[in-house]
């Protein structure tokens, strides 16, 4: 399964489109032959290791839900083994993080480094959580937000 959570209007063709908001209410050619789905991320719907791929472009600064740490966690709990986790986010040092009032949680280039065991900050902070990723990609955008992508490494 491939999940394109927190889709907005942006839904992608082969993957389960998702959003709390019911998009074809506002934007029905949006959702027109595409698979979409109303969820509230918050009520956790999906089993373990049951997505290949997650997308998350400009959703995860606005997860209300737990902390920074226990969203990757869920992310990491749903993704099967080598899944990988594609997300944008806007960067912490530029004013788009701090323009919406419903961004909840603030991103920099190392925001991910907390989960990859190669980088200094998961060596130093081990215990800041169990998950860990292999960042395969860590990038500013054209529109001032940082692109990651991430690969789970499942426990051993």
């Amino acid at each position: 399964m491939k999940l394109n959570l927190c889709c907005g209007i942006r839904l992608l063709d082969g993957f389960l489109n998702v959003d709390k908001v019911d998009i074809g209410r506002y934007f029905p050619d949006a959702v027109k032959n595409k698979d979409f789905m109303v969820c509230d991320l918050n009520t956790k719907p999906w089993l373990n290791e049951t997505a290949d791929v997650i997308v998350m472009r400009d959703g995860l600064e606005h997860l209300a839900s737990g902390s920074f740490v226990e969203n990757m966690e869920e992310v990491w709990r749903i993704l099967v083994p080598d899944g990988e986790f594609a997300c944008q986010v806007p960067d912490a040092t530029t004013p788009q993080a701090f323009v919406d009032p419903t961004h909840t949680t603030f991103f920099t280039h190392l925001s991910m480094d907390y989960f990859d065991p190669d980088k200094l900050l998961c060596q130093m902070l081990p215990h800041y959580s169990s998950c860990r990723f292999h960042i395969v990609k860590a990038e500013p955008t054209k529109d001032m937000g940082l692109h990651f992508i991430l690969r789970k490494i499942p426990h051993v």
